[in-house]
């Protein structure tokens, strides 16, 4: 897959939230937010994506029930497996040390061979269940991930390329009408925009989605620079 093709994918997805209902129907939750957890591989962020996107968060949890994301939490998802619907999670360690044992030889070439990936930051969009952060990634982006879902061990976990290069910032938690949510929609007049990431590592752990709020787990860290 190369950039142009990424980009038509997520522009896609992109489109169905520019497109969603959420100002004409309000909010819907969605079910996984009672309980869902699997392996990750998600890229971090420095604290120049990080911080303003969780300030912004949690300025979002002021004014609408929900469940914020934190600096501690903030990602880029590269790929998950195992996903279920449920928060009894437990982590083999023989696949996190396989999964390790692959990452650190590609992401060592990768480092040799091309430039640090980048995303670009600067649309903020949400459906009737999630906010996230828009990026528009660069080419070392899509032949980062793609080597990295494509390496034989993952193919055969059924890995697959992610859609696009967001940040989750947000989901929403509790049904609402679109006239309880003057609020919620007056935080647009000022956000987060324009922001430039190049990605400080690769990790590998799991996540887990609760009422509660959204753990990310890193066991495993891979520095880009």
């Amino acid at each position: 897959m190369n950039l142009e093709e990424f980009l038509k994918k997520q522009d896609y997805v992109y489109d169905g939230f520019r497109k969603s209902s959420i100002k004409e129907k309000g909010i819907v939750p969605s079910p996984s937010i009672k309980g869902q957890s699997g392996y990750i591989s998600c890229f971090r962020h420095y604290d120049n994506i990080s911080l303003p996107v969780a300030k912004f968060s949690h300025k979002i949890l002021e004014n609408i029930p929900g469940i914020p994301y934190d600096v501690n939490n903030i990602h880029t998802t590269i790929f998950t497996h195992d996903v279920k619907n449920t928060l009894e999670f437990i982590p083999d360690n023989k696949i996190i040390e396989k999964i390790s044992e692959r990452l650190v030889h590609n992401v060592y070439n990768l480092k040799r061979w091309l430039p640090p990936p980048s995303i670009n930051y600067g649309e903020w969009l949400n459906n009737q269940d999630t906010l996230i952060f828009g990026g528009i990634p660069n080419e070392s982006f899509v032949n980062y991930t793609e080597s990295l879902v494509n390496d034989s061990y993952l193919r055969e976990m059924n890995i697959k390329m992610p859609w696009g290069a967001h940040i989750t910032a947000f989901r929403f938690s509790k049904e609402l009408k679109v006239d309880e949510m003057e609020s919620y929609f007056k935080c647009f007049e000022k956000t987060p925009n324009g922001l430039i990431s190049f990605p400080t590592s690769i990790d590998i752990g799991y996540f887990i989605l609760s009422p509660q709020g959204f753990m990310l787990k890193t066991l495993e860290r891979f520095r880009l620079n």
